[in-house]
């Protein structure tokens, strides 16, 4: 019999309208044979399944005859230790591994990788394998040209060139100084007035390039004029202290004070490789040599000694 709060009594009568020899349990009325609690296993009618051998042991079920003994409820213990509980349900149910087992994700509710780009598509990848990058310089004459990888006192090229052939700008930028008037004098040569008829221009890329020795400058080249890579500004000449040979001097460096410093305007890096490059269409920039260059000589105010 069941107590008010559920559980099972330890005595009591039997339910009324109960058969003699039925076992008791809040499940039901199971039949019992020949007095055994296990019943006849050769007839279904009769025989316990073991479903109810699992409920007679959680509700503390009694026989018609009395209490279940201590050895009888040993026996029904043992059993059901050895058939497993999933056999009391008509369902199949998971194994407590599979039910505390958190599920995997679908790979649909996945979130997808993002895709690694290509090297094709990375910009710093393209542009160092495209053989068509931007030029930022053109060479500085137009025509047949010459030159040598050394020069006379200090660091320049001395391009060989018919006079008259087009000097155009060798990048972007700005104007700093303007020689239109040829006053050196070969008896008494001064250092600034060597180049004879000459332009500077501060590029885009903060180097100041040079060019002197000019027979004319272009209409409009002016300090502080802005000009394209390419444009022209005057002609090949034998200017200066020249010699008689018609060549353009062109210097690069640093633009220190920018106007009057024409002992670091003239040149301190060789220019011929960036040369090389440019006439063979190919951008090369001297920003790296030109600042080495600064950081170890700084920007002299003066003529450095020995300057001739």
């Amino acid at each position: 019999m069941l107590s008010r709060g559920g559980g099972p009594t330890r005595g009591g009568p039997i339910a009324p309208g109960s058969a003699p020899g039925a076992i008791h349990s809040p499940a039901g009325l199971f039949p019992a044979a020949s007095g055994s609690p296990l019943g006849d296993r050769h007839s279904d009618s009769v025989t316990p399944t073991l479903c109810s051998l699992t409920r007679l042991a959680q509700y503390n079920c009694q026989w018609q005859d009395g209490r279940v003994s201590q050895r009888v409820a040993a026996l029904l213990v043992a059993l059901i230790a050895a058939v497993p509980l999933a056999a009391c349900s008509s369902t199949p149910s998971t194994t407590p591994a599979a039910s505390q087992a958190s599920p995997e994700p679908s790979p649909s509710s996945s979130p997808s990788p993002s895709p690694s780009p290509s090297p094709s598509a990375s910009p710093s990848a393209s542009r160092s394998a495209s053989p068509a990058a931007k030029l930022v310089h053109v060479f500085p004459v137009q025509g047949k040209v010459s030159y040598g990888r050394t020069h006379h006192d200090y660091p320049a090229t001395d391009i060989i060139a018919a006079c008259g052939l087009p000097v155009r700008a060798a990048i972007d930028g700005t104007v700093l100084e303007v020689s239109r008037v040829d006053r050196f004098d070969k008896a008494h040569p001064k250092g600034e007035d060597k180049g004879g008829l000459s332009v500077s221009i501060l590029g885009v890329d903060g180097v100041r390039y040079y060019g002197s020795h000019l027979s004319s400058i272009a209409a409009g080249i002016d300090a502080g004029v802005r000009v394209k890579a390419g444009a022209q500004l005057g002609l090949v000449g034998k200017t200066g202290n020249a010699n008689n040979t018609c060549h353009l001097h062109f210097g690069i460096s640093p633009p220190c004070s920018k106007v009057g410093d024409w002992w670091t305007r003239r040149g301190v890096v060789y220019p011929w490789k960036y040369l090389d490059a440019w006439r063979a269409g190919t951008e090369l920039s001297p920003v790296a040599e030109v600042a080495q260059w600064q950081k170890a000589h700084g920007c002299p105010t003066t003529v450095p000694p020995g300057t001739v």
